[in-house]
């Protein structure tokens, strides 16, 4: 059984570093404009003829239904959370705590609050399209002695919203050298919304806050900060030449604990909603 731990936090109201992103994202122009209020409660319809839900509705009812997890803590806004849960069951025990400050604090509250022992799976609040079999299928996936797994999903597996560019990788994997994404013999992917690790055993704690915050590397700032840290690999990812193998082993001696990235085929846990535009193509699908 796992334990799993929904991140929920977000601010109610916008600031000034909100729109220094939109203006300056070209690929997430419209990621902002989800206007004030809280995110993880913003309501989307799934099916036809449904009712609107909030977002995290939809994680925690798969996440209930999904036999492998033992329990659910949420991290953010406790107030307006329990007050949404009062009238939900999710099958399984539900405990939300209160978010405090960035990603990593948020990360560490909620497994210090959840009473895990070891690896625990995290969750975003706005993947909506999430399934148990994509949750199955990325803990099956998750053997080993490595101390983060982290998803990605090959650009081949059909997914969505491909404005959104890929993060290309050579695969040395045989099986693998047929699904190329360009004449380098790179594969495209898109990263999951989902981490798998129990967080008191990664030494530098410190670099998780820094790689959430600079995800989004087209922000002109986010590129120099990541760029101190891996100048030989963006380097080489010029030249068409970072595998995957590249990868795992630079984010490993950065993070001082051992990183896994696992190939997934649930593109479900790519698609999150970061903006209206997101929220209208999530709807027309149906």
């Amino acid at each position: 059984m796992v334990k799993s731990i929904v991140m929920a936090g977000g601010k109610v109201r916008k600031n000034i570093s909100d729109l220094e992103k939109k203006i300056t994202d070209k690929y997430y122009k419209d990621k902002y404009l989800l206007g004030k209020g809280y995110k993880p409660l913003k309501r989307v319809k799934l099916k036809r003829n449904s009712e609107k839900k909030p977002l995290i509705h939809y994680v925690l009812s798969t996440l209930g239904q999904t036999p492998l997890i033992e329990d659910i803590t949420i991290v953010g806004e406790k107030d307006r959370l329990e007050k949404f849960l009062e009238s939900q069951d999710y099958k399984k025990p539900v405990k939300v705590i209160q978010q405090k400050g960035g990603f990593l604090e948020n990360a560490l509250i909620g497994y210090q609050e959840s009473c895990a022992k070891n690896h625990s799976l995290f969750v975003a609040s706005d993947i909506p399209k999430i399934t148990s079999f994509s949750i199955k299928d990325f803990l099956k996936r998750c053997h080993g002695r490595s101390d983060f797994y982290f998803p990605i999903i090959g650009w081949e597996t059909g997914i969505i919203n491909k404005k959104r560019p890929a993060l290309k990788l050579l695969d040395t994997s045989p099986k693998k050298q047929e699904n190329v994404y360009d004449k380098y013999g790179r594969r495209g992917f898109r990263i999951g919304n989902m981490i798998y690790t129990n967080p008191n055993k990664i030494k530098n704690k410190e670099f998780v806050d820094l790689a959430y915050n600079v995800r989004k590397l087209l922000i002109p700032k986010n590129l120099w900060t990541i760029y101190k840290y891996m100048s030989p690999e963006i380097k080489k990812y010029r030249k068409k030449q970072l595998s995957i193998n590249d990868l795992e082993l630079k984010a490993s001696k950065i993070l001082d604990s051992k990183f896994k990235l696992i190939e997934t085929y649930s593109t479900e846990i790519e698609e999150d909603i970061d903006s209206e535009s997101d929220i209208k193509n999530l709807e027309n699908e149906i």
